[in-house]
């Protein structure tokens, strides 16, 4: 699955590059003829993929490590599963959705007061 992933991120930012390449060339010869409409819309699609480029490479962050009271404290007062799901991946940016739905589920199904394992 990551040797995927690592795929899947080297091909849209070759694609990326490619396209920025060809739109460069373009806008150069539009700036040449006059059509400035035309140069604007490339200088536009060019800033847009760097930006796409910046957030493909940018460093995923590393989930924490979360103990079932810590998730309870998070999603204390959020009946619906997939809102207190939400929740904790918005506190914790590199969570993945599998292990903040296993979290969660162990969080509410065992009970408060026993034995609280780190996750």
């Amino acid at each position: 699955m990551h040797a995927l992933k690592k795929f899947g991120t080297s091909l849209t930012v070759i694609g990326s590059l490619v396209l920025m390449v060809c739109v460069a060339l373009l806008s150069v010869s539009w700036a040449n003829d006059g059509r400035w409409g035309w140069f604007a819309l490339g200088m536009v699609i060019i800033a847009v993929n760097i930006g796409l480029i910046v957030t493909e490479l940018r460093p995923k962050p590393k989930p924490l490590p979360w103990t079932l009271s810590e998730v309870r404290e998070v999603t204390d007062g959020i009946d619906n599963e997939v809102n207190a799901i939400r929740k904790l991946r918005r506190a914790d940016r590199g969570l993945s959705l599998e292990k903040a739905a296993k979290l969660v589920r162990q969080a509410r199904s065992e009970p408060s007061g026993g034995r609280d394992g780190v996750a």
